[in-house]
């Protein structure tokens, strides 16, 4: 008798996990069997890759390298340095059409590449040379095309902010628009290693995953390319603490123009734009920024956005 109680439980018991629905313990073993990561072993992951340096972080290409280095000497001829930028042919033709943008351009058009030069200046044209060569050489990823596109638009258009605050501001014009540019790299390059990772291993990351660690390791890893780049530190720094600027140890006020920055390229491109947060904001009062000068920059903010979708 207790023999066949017992089969008889065993049966129910049998009879009730077949037709048990999955539980969430269950989903998580299917995603072990799948090779399916989580966010938090994913950031596990790249986070050792990167410290172990097992993942190559991009280099600044040669072009763009020898323009920076041309454009450091304040007497460099503009047919010179046209004959440098032309080996790269992408780079060229992205200088002209910035140089023809609502920001740049006079009462006639560039139609040469040393005439854009002598329009831009020398500053200008090692900053644009600098954005396209991230453009075209990091800003680059399979299968993420739409997103990066759109994230070098503002990222482009946060430097342009950032150049101009800087002015305002009394600051180093130069430093601000590379720290607005660089704000943000960490995305991309990040996008990349989870595609390289996820092509040569068993690996599945669902996208909305992806976009969750992108977003909460970028900064650290932009600081890292600055890093791997050989830029100065305050410039590192002000990448890694752009969200979070009063903690930056000793770059607060790059970092805070740059959270400034960061903050105007999201709000022109959100409509109707509103002005109010725009002139509350606590850069204003940190940077000693001109509430005026800020009206003014406002204005532009039509060219600005132009200009960024023009690279």
């Amino acid at each position: 008798m207790a023999e066949r109680t017992s089969e008889q439980g065993l049966e129910r018991l049998a009879s009730q996990l077949k037709e048990r629905r999955p539980g969430p313990f269950d989903a998580k073993m299917e995603e072990r069997r799948a090779g399916v990561c989580g966010a938090s072993a994913l950031e596990r992951l790249l986070e050792g890759n990167l410290r172990e340096g097992r993942f190559e972080l991009p280099l600044l290409p040669a072009v763009a390298a020898q323009v920076m280095a041309l454009t450091n000497n304040n007497d460099v001829d503009a047919r010179k340095l046209a004959e440098v930028i032309q080996r790269d042919q992408a780079m060229g033709a992205h200088l002209l059409r910035i140089a023809n943008s609502p920001l740049y351009r006079g009462r006639c058009a560039m139609p040469s590449l040393q005439q854009a030069i002598s329009r831009l200046g020398l500053r200008q044209v090692r900053q644009v040379g600098i954005s396209i060569a991230c453009q075209t050489r990091i800003f680059r990823v399979r299968g993420y095309e739409e997103e990066v596109a759109s994230l070098f638009r503002h990222s482009f258009a946060t430097a342009l902010f950032a150049s101009e605050l800087a002015r305002s501001a009394r600051a180093n014009s130069e430093e601000a628009f590379l720290a607005g540019l660089l704000h943000d790299v960490g995305k991309p390059i990040l996008l990349q290693a989870i595609v390289d990772l996820t092509r040569i291993s068993a690996l599945q990351v669902e996208r909305r995953v992806v976009l969750e660690v992108v977003d909460a390791l970028h900064a650290r890893w932009g600081e890292a390319l600055a890093h791997n780049w050989n830029l100065p530190s305050y410039l590192g720094e002000s990448i890694a603490f752009h969200h979070d600027p009063e903690r930056a140890p000793s770059s607060g006020g790059l970092a805070m123009l740059t959270n400034y920055a960061d903050f105007l390229a999201h709000a022109t491109v959100e409509l109707p734009f509103q002005e109010a947060p725009a002139l509350g904001h606590r850069a204003l009062a940190h940077l000693r920024l001109p509430a005026d000068e800020v009206r003014t920059l406002l204005s532009r903010r039509a060219a600005i956005v132009s200009t960024a979708a023009a690279a």
